[in-house]
């Protein structure tokens, strides 16, 4: 963007906040939070078959904003749309070369935080050392502060996925990319302002 930019040096420095980029590192599964985006199925077959992790779960029933999954995958150019985005998302890993056994679905899931949540519920048990969360780029720092909340005492490692055109180096530079991503810095702190959320975040794992 050649003309000049108010709040530059603020503008750089909520993009740092928010898109998250950690360095990779074997972990015991990844887990895709659900959205129906394929290139988040495609970054997540990609890390299962450089082993990374053994095995890939997919969250996602759809927006709690939308009354179906085909409501809310509008913008997917297939005309036999599963019910939930993780029925899509397992379907891409799957022509993507992913071996079905090592696909796990969490259907129920509307929300962040339930994506979170409910996965955790799925996997406890499992003595989870390190997970990798396959996300958009733009949802990094939500997805990182919320599956850390629910997977206390484990690793997240994120590795993000560039969706919609949205990025580090050019969020700012349209309307959409900048009401996303000052959404995203918004949903950071709504999220974690709910009762109960500052006791749970500081208690003694």
């Amino acid at each position: 963007m050649s003309r000049n930019i108010v709040n530059k040096r603020s503008l750089k420095e909520i993009g740092q906040f928010i898109f998250v980029q950690d360095g990779l590192e074997k972990a015991d599964i990844i887990i895709v939070p659900g959205a129906p985006e394929p290139e988040l199925a495609v970054a997540a077959a990609r890390l299962w078959k450089s082993r990374y992790a053994p095995f890939i779960l997919v969250t996602g029933k759809y927006s709690y904003r939308k009354a179906s999954f085909a409501q809310e995958a509008t913008e997917l150019e297939e005309i036999d749309l599963p019910d939930t985005e993780a029925e899509y998302l397992a379907r891409v890993l799957k022509r993507e070369g992913v071996d079905e056994s090592r696909i796990i679905m969490e259907k129920m899931s509307t929300n962040t935080f339930e994506n979170a949540r409910y996965s955790a519920a799925m996997l406890k048990g499992n003595d989870l050392e390190k997970i990798i969360i396959c996300c958009q780029a733009f949802h990094a720092r939500r997805a990182l502060m919320t599956f850390q909340s629910e997977f206390p005492g484990v690793d997240v490692i994120v590795s993000p996925v560039n969706t919609k055109n949205i990025m580090y180096n050019n969020w700012y530079e349209t309307e959409k990319g900048y009401n996303i991503v000052l959404g995203e810095l918004e949903k950071c702190g709504k999220y974690f302002l709910v009762d109960g959320m500052y006791q749970k975040i500081f208690a003694k794992n």
